[in-house]
């Protein structure tokens, strides 16, 4: 599979050359091909050079750009999408040592890349020490510092971005996914593109005041569906199996990780929304079940009320016998198993903590919230005193569950049959297995 790399790196002397290029925008190929030609070229660093030489050779595996400074790189990227899969970072900018590490971290939190930290020998240890600051912890998996001056440097990055390839699963699928987005979301603006902009609007917003208004939100809604169907049609994402060989158990915690970032989401929305999960002055936990729609127009569609439902924590080896009776004899396949009246939302993110709560909806609670003095409609959470909020239960979680929610507090119910035909009818459902 071919892979972006890209140098940030002071070394790469295109400035060398300034009368033709910029040397504060991105070197791409060419201009690094060109360097690498240049007799009067002057590198400071016969490794970068090394390293620029082997993989522009090998250009059916590798694409390569590279930036003199790690500011111009953050600068590029907020004005273009540019997403490499690898990228060799230099450590060693004089007066620049706050700016090198808060960049650093920039570049792990937006972008999958592999990222190896070249320096030199005098400064492994220290540089070590900064990055096993906490902050950095959760990207170790794909950070690396490495030694410039040690023997065979650049084999051994070589050697550890093909290691790496089966090893992070957003590296190895990262950049195809990034492409398939992109030509998906052209495709869908290309077509949307058809319309004007005041037909495009009147379609998905409202009439007032002899305007048609619309939010971003509209626009999202007409866009995920497509761009969903889309990425599943693209050619090459044939839903293919992905095997790979058991090494080993894998720890609870890991699992339960991966289940929260896809069940989850803490978005920055100030408004109160149907599926948020929030926090109370005094320590309780609830679930927002008053609908979005209401949610618009609070006050006067609600008034004032909004209802929620209690979430008790779940820790291993506390009795709870409300727990145990609800949950006796089950066994927890989803969120919408359970025919009983609890269900459980596992790994909900607070604070540093992955908490596992169960759901009570017979204990639904509403609040009365007092109306501020100015003309108010959306709730948000500078009206919705005593409480903060946590994290938001996503789709495709959250429809099932709040229909699971709604089923428990109104289901109709039934007449149990006797005992005798409870057992006959049991046992003919065993006989049929």
């Amino acid at each position: 599979m071919k892979h972006t790399i890209c140098f940030i790196d002071d070394a790469i002397p295109v400035s060398q050359y300034g009368d033709f290029f910029n040397d504060t925008d991105i070197i791409n190929e060419s201009v690094i091909q060109f360097l690498i030609k240049q007799e009067t070229a002057q590198w400071r660093d016969p490794i970068i050079h090394q390293l620029c030489n082997t993989l522009i050779k090998d250009k059916a595996n590798w694409s390569i750009s590279a930036f003199v400074n790690p500011t111009f790189y953050i600068n590029y990227t907020l004005e273009t999408v540019y997403a490499p899969d690898v990228v060799i970072y230099d450590w060693d900018y004089p007066g620049l040592q706050d700016a090198t590490e808060n960049t650093l971290l920039h570049i792990l939190n937006s972008t999958p890349a592999l990222i190896f930290v070249f320096s030199e020998s005098e400064n492994i240890e220290y540089i070590k020490s900064v990055l096993s600051a906490e902050k950095f912890i959760p990207f170790m998996n794909r950070l690396e510092v490495v030694d410039k001056n040690a023997k065979d440097s650049v084999d051994y990055i070589l050697s550890q971005i093909q290691a790496k390839e089966s090893a992070n699963f957003a590296f190895a699928y990262g950049g195809q996914i990034i492409r398939k987005s992109n030509q998906i979301i052209n495709k869908i603006l290309s077509d949307i593109s058809q319309l004007s902009t005041e037909s495009f609007i009147a379609a998905i917003g409202k009439e007032e005041n002899n305007r048609y208004i619309s939010t971003t939100n509209d626009f999202i809604d007409v866009i995920i569906p497509r761009y969903k169907n889309a990425l599943n049609s693209v050619p090459g994402n044939d839903g293919d199996t992905i095997a790979i060989e058991k090494s080993r158990d894998i720890d609870i915690d890991e699992i339960k990780k991966i289940w929260s970032y896809k069940m989850y989401e803490k978005n920055s929305s100030v408004a109160v929304s149907m599926g948020d999960i929030v926090k109370s002055n005094d320590d309780n936990y609830y679930l927002v079940i008053s609908s979005d729609c209401h949610m618009q127009d609070f006050w006067k569609k609600n008034g004032g009320n909004i209802a929620l439902v209690p979430l008790e924590r779940l820790i291993s080896g506390q009795k709870n016998e409300q727990v145990y009776y609800l949950a006796e004899d089950r066994t927890i396949t989803s969120l919408t198993n359970y025919k009983k009246a609890m269900t459980v939302l596992p790994a909900v993110p607070v604070q540093n903590d992955l908490v596992d709560f169960v759901v009570l909806p017979k204990g639904i609670t509403t609040i009365k919230l007092m109306r501020p003095n100015e003309n108010k409609k959306v709730l948000t959470y500078a009206d919705f005193t005593g409480f903060s909020k946590v994290t938001s239960v996503s789709d495709p979680f959250k429809s099932p569950l709040f229909y699971f929610i709604m089923n428990n507090i109104s289901d109709m119910g039934c007449p149990d049959f006797p005992d005798k035909l409870k057992k006959n009818l049991t046992d003919l459902v065993k006989s049929a297995k």
